[in-house]
């Protein structure tokens, strides 16, 4: 797997996912509805693109850890996008400095 076309993959669906959000505003268990589908996508994409590559599914903590790791920033997208890049190829999540 090249970290590119991972990245580029995973951009190219979470930014589409995020294309939906107006339609996606009713509050479920306290959370806007969009937040936890697009939480719910990443998860998803992450883990089938490991098992494409026949490698093992990660723990679903480590792709929480990387949304929480992203929040805040104005950059959200693209900083969870590529941690989530990071842990499709190398099952855990480095925290890229860039």
């Amino acid at each position: 797997m090249d970290f590119t076309t991972i990245e580029s993959r995973l951009l190219k669906i979470f930014t589409a996912a995020q294309g939906k959000r107006s339609s996606r505003r009713r509050i479920i268990g306290g959370e806007v509805e969009w937040v936890t589908l697009e939480r719910q996508l990443m998860i998803d994409t992450v883990q089938k693109m490991r098992k494409e590559e026949n490698l093992p599914l990660v723990p679903v903590e480590d792709i929480l850890r990387a949304e929480r790791e992203a929040c805040g920033h104005t950059d959200y997208t693209v900083k969870f996008v590529r941690y989530c890049a990071e842990i499709t190829i190398d099952g855990r999540l480095l925290r890229t400095v860039w």
